[in-house]
Parts: C-alpha cells; sequence; structure tokens
C-alpha cells in the first residue's frame, strides 16, 4: 500500500506557541545566516474582524549531503459563512492551504509546493529559486499546467505564508527601516514594504511585554513581536478589509474562538474534577511504559502485516506496530477501507483504527462526546468509565484515552480507547474485546497503544 492510502483521510468532512529565537551569524560581506531552533506554532486568522480558521506552521533544520537548509510547512483552514444580501444563509464553505517550503539558510526563498482548495476548486502550485528569479508552474483544477512564470525577486523577498515569521527571526535593527518583501503564492506577485520599526510595550493576552511593532504603508501593514516572537501580523487592502494573524494557543486557534471569548467558555465549564490530576500521564499508572518500538521515520509506508505507517492528509501519517501474535490488516468494505490490528489466536479479538475530521474540538472533548454517544446507542447498555478520561502524549500528539467496560449482544466486553488528536484528522483507536479476553491481552493493547504515533 502506498500513496493510495490517501483515501483513508477523504473523510466527508498553540499549549502556548512555542518560544521562538534566532541569531543571525556574517559569514562574510553579502552572507548571512539565521540560527532558527525547529519549533511550531499556530496562528488565528481573523478577517474583517471575524475568525476564519487557523494556521499551524513548522519549521524544521535539514541537511542533505553538504547542504543546510529550513524546511517550514504550514497547514490553513478557513470557514467562510455564506451570506446574501448581506445576511447570513446559514451555510458555510470550506477552504484548505497546504505549504512545503525550503529556505536558504538566510531564509530566502528555495523551493514551495502550494496546494489550495476554495469553493471546491483546487490549484496547485510548483516554485523553485534560481538565482534573483523564482520559475513558478501552477495548475488550476484538472487543467494543463500553466506555461512557466517568472518572478523576479528582491534580495529580502521570502513566502508570503511565513513573511510574518521570518521578518522576525530575522532579527532586524529598529534603528533603520527595513524592507518586507514576500511572494504572494496565489496571485505570484512580489510585494514589498518599508517597514519602520519602534519600541513598544504590547499587551497580549491580558500581560504585558516588551516589543517592537513594524508599520508601513501608512499603518496598512503592522507586524508586532516580543523577542522575536510573532505576536500580530495585519494587513489592510486598498477597500478597507483588514485580515489579521494573531498568535494563538493550539486549542484557541483550532476553535472558532479569540483568546477572551475561548478563556470565558472554559471557566464557565463545571468543574469534573479532571483538573486535579497530571493532564500528561494516565489516570491510574503508566499504561505504555512497555510499549513497542515506534516505527521508524526510515522504514517503508506499509499496510501490514508486522506494522501500519499510513499516509493521510496534509503530509501526515499514522504509524503503529503489531505485538507478537497480531497482525494488522487493511481491507476494503464497499467504498470505504477497513484499518485493523487483529489477534492471530482470536479473530474476534481486534482494534479498530478509525479516521475522522478533527471539526476544531481537541481529544479529550471528541473522548467525552464519544462517550456520552456511547451511552446512548442502540445495543450498548450499562457503559461505564472503569479508568480516567486521561489526557498523555504519544510522540508529538496530544491523546485522551478511558476504560470503558459495557454490555453489547448479552456479553460483558471492556475496551481502552484512544482519541490521537491532529490539526484536521483525528485517529481513534478502538478494541473490540470481551470482558474475559481482555484480561489476556490487556498487556499487548497497552504495548501496541504505546507504539502509535500520528505526526
Amino acid at each position: 500500500m502506498k500513496s493510495r492510502l490517501l483515501v483513508f483521510a477523504l473523510i466527508p468532512l498553540m499549549s502556548l506557541m512555542l518560544f521562538v529565537s534566532s541569531v543571525a551569524t556574517n559569514v562574510g560581506a553579502e552572507d548571512v545566516t539565521y540560527d532558527v531552533p525547529d519549533s511550531e506554532g499556530w496562528l488565528g486568522i481573523y478577517v474583517a474582524g471575524e475568525k476564519l480558521g487557523y494556521i499551524h506552521w513548522k519549521i524544521e533544520r535539514k541537511k542533505v549531503d553538504k547542504e543546510e537548509y529550513y524546511r517550514i510547512t504550514a497547514n490553513e483552514a478557513r470557514t467562510i459563512k455564506i451570506k446574501k444580501d448581506g445576511k447570513d444563509t446559514g451555510k458555510e464553505a470550506k477552504e484548505t492551504y497546504t505549504y512545503n517550503a525550503t529556505v536558504k539558510m538566510d531564509l530566502s526563498p528555495r523551493t514551495l509546493e502550494y496546494t489550495g482548495v476554495k469553493g471546491g476548486q483546487k490549484a496547485t502550485l510548483n516554485a523553485t529559486r534560481k538565482d534573483t528569479v523564482i520559475e513558478v508552474e501552477a495548475t488550476l483544477g484538472d487543467g494543463p499546467k500553466m506555461p512557466v512564470q517568472k518572478v523576479n525577486m528582491k534580495p529580502d523577498t521570502t513566502w508570503a505564508f511565513c513573511s510574518a515569521l521570518v521578518f522576525g527571526w530575522r532579527r532586524h535593527s529598529i534603528e533603520r527601516p527595513s524592507e518586507y518583501s514576500r511572494m504572494i503564492e496565489a496571485s505570484r506577485v512580489v510585494l514589498s514594504s518599508e517597514m519602520v520599526g519602534a519600541e513598544k510595550k504590547i499587551t497580549f493576552e491580558g500581560e504585558e511585554l516588551d516589543g517592537n511593532e513594524w508599520s508601513a504603508e501608512g499603518g496598512k501593514v503592522v507586524l508586532a513581536y516580543s523577542d522575536g516572537r510573532l505576536l500580530t501580523s495585519v494587513e489592510t487592502t486598498k477597500t478597507g478589509v483588514e485580515t489579521k494573524y494573531i498568535c494563538e494557543a493550539k486549542d484557541v486557534a483550532e476553535s472558532m474562538m479569540n483568546y477572551e471569548q475561548k478563556k470565558a467558555k472554559d471557566a464557565s465549564k463545571p468543574n469534573t474534577g479532571k483538573n486535579n490530576k497530571d493532564p500528561k500521564k494516565p489516570g491510574k499508572g503508566d499504561h505504555f511504559k512497555d510499549a513497542l518500538d515506534p516505527v521508524g521515520e526510515d522504514e517503508a509506508d506499509s499496510a501490514g502485516p508486522e506494522y501500519l505507517k499510513l499516509p493521510l492528509k496534509g503530509g501526515t501519517k499514522f504509524s503503529m506496530r503489531a505485538a507478537k501474535g497480531w497482525k494488522c490488516v487493511v481491507t476494503k468494505n464497499g467504498n470505504n477501507f477497513l484499518i485493523l490490528v487483529v489477534n492471530e489466536e482470536d479473530n474476534n479479538v481486534l482494534v479498530n483504527v478509525l479516521i475522522q475530521a478533527t471539526d476544531g474540538k481537541d481529544p479529550s472533548e471528541m473522548l467525552d462526546e464519544f462517550i456520552e454517544a456511547s451511552k446512548n446507542q442502540e445495543g450498548v447498555d450499562k457503559l461505564e468509565v472503569d479508568e480516567g478520561p486521561d489526557e498523555f502524549d504519544l510522540g508529538k500528539c496530544n491523546c485522551a484515552g478511558a476504560l470503558v467496560s459495557f454490555i453489547a449482544n448479552n456479553e460483558k466486553r471492556k475496551a481502552y480507547c484512544v482519541f490521537m488528536g491532529g490539526d484536521e484528522l483525528t485517529v481513534l483507536l478502538l478494541p473490540s474485546c470481551t470482558d474475559d479476553a481482555w484480561k489476556g491481552v490487556e498487556a499487548d493493547m497497552y504495548s501496541m497503544f504505546g507504539s502509535a504515533r500520528y505526526e
């Protein structure tokens, strides 16, 4: 199974942003490099004061042969409310944009792969820098590739989707104006603004920070930073429409609320006692202390039998290793795929791997909703939570799990269910096992779950 496994992702459908600093190193008169640590973060997107979605970005330093560069990726999701005659129709349209770029050590362009889906129409773009020219090849929908377009860049030009981040990583001195130059991916046009910086006390999420604010064009372009960390980026069109990007915690960014709204909502939630435990460890001991080794980055994509490594939406992958006496199976059921990890001695003992849309919810919220829905499901009786819910990490992935027992088909059953959260998709590990069988496979289940990764 290779690229066709992407079908699993086709389902109808910042924790505070990491502190990021960079150091500029003068190598020669015209050769400057920047030391940016591997990091990631989230930005909420606001247009005309209304939140439309978020961007999740990541930067990683790479070295191939003798060449060093940075890879910057981003997944952007927007939800547009459809209006008629200025009134909300109650309908929504989804837009998604993915960026996979590389930049040189001076943070100038190298390559870019871009895909945008808007109004059901897909657009792709591949760009490569050659000296001071960016060569762009674009495709709209199922149409043919457009002729290669050559775009002249300036010394400080970078890709637009990460340009505000790059401007901060470059640590420009406020003693003199600095060029803010970015190539707009969709229109293949380079925009440049001469930014003037000033020290400023910035109030951000209720805290007063020492920062720098850069502005141009009479305030139509404004960037705000604290110690190199992007706080806000604002651009206003000629018609007066303001687009603002705000650094946000992951749960805030993925919601359709701003920081103050999310804080107020969380404060109004009833105290269930869940916050009294360490949110990164299971409630009753470490279930995953005997976890199998995660599937390695150098191991090939696979649908079994020894392990799963499945490409999903947005360049992510789900992987999990099968314990001894178990096998991974992927089978087609109509237009859908079944992803299973099956006990070789008893095929009725298995783990279902289900992939579904995140819909802006975190794993703990999805777990709570799943448990409540299961209690009301026909054929399921006396469902009880024996342990948890627990919140923990598997690799870099936020997860939530709970041990539940219930009666189905006159049999008492038990399962430890795990939700693994992602930007667009969530993976659910759902065992199918009788109460008696659980006692014999519990250690295997936890060892396999501990090897699971979604990142």
